[in-house]
């Protein structure tokens, strides 16, 4: 876990009790988390549940700027590994897509490409992956399933696909590979 940089702190924010998935709480994706005080934050912190304590969210780390504060963007992002996951408050579904956030996440999606590194953008379940040249709404995204993105070969422009690989549909030998929770 990065720690938040000494200017910033959660405040009145808890919008990542909301827009996360928190698998050992059966809290899906989009629903406040029942533990969550409007105004005081996690009523259990101390004891938080490990998901809770490995999200890193890159507004209070100083990764994003002032804009993504996310009780006013509406938006949470967690850079974390090959991921860049971009959770929206299902309230306001498209506010991803208006400035300055749409700019800088297709500059993630452009930069990344050649390093490994994908955008994600999740409304509850729903998932959209953000490639340099377009965006792909894959479907609902399940605990257990996996992203699969590769690039097409092509004669001209550079082109990707990408699909949700089904739980059920992955043997036991290639589980927990590539998978974003």
């Amino acid at each position: 876990m990065i720690a938040a940089t000494p200017q910033r702190a959660c405040g009145d924010c808890s919008l990542c009790c909301k827009l996360l998935r928190i698998a050992s709480l059966d809290k899906p994706n989009g629903k406040w988390c029942s533990h969550c005080k409007a105004g005081k934050g996690c009523s259990i912190y101390e004891s938080r549940p490990q998901d809770c304590r490995d999200f890193d969210c890159s507004w209070l780390t100083g990764q994003l700027g002032d804009a993504w504060y996310p009780l006013n963007a509406k938006l949470v992002v967690d850079m974390k590994g090959p991921w860049v996951m971009v959770h929206v408050d299902p309230g306001v579904p498209n506010r991803w897509r208006e400035e300055p956030y749409f700019s800088q996440i297709q500059y993630w999606a452009a930069f990344g490409v050649d390093r490994g590194v994908w955008v994600l953008v999740f409304v509850k379940k729903r998932l959209r992956i953000i490639l340099p040249n377009k965006e792909l709404d894959v479907g609902e995204f399940s605990p257990g399933d996996h992203i699969m993105i590769g690039e097409i070969p092509t004669s001209g422009r550079r082109d990707w696909h990408a699909y949700i690989r089904k739980a059920k549909d992955i043997p036991p030998e290639e589980r927990d590979k590539f998978v974003v929770s």
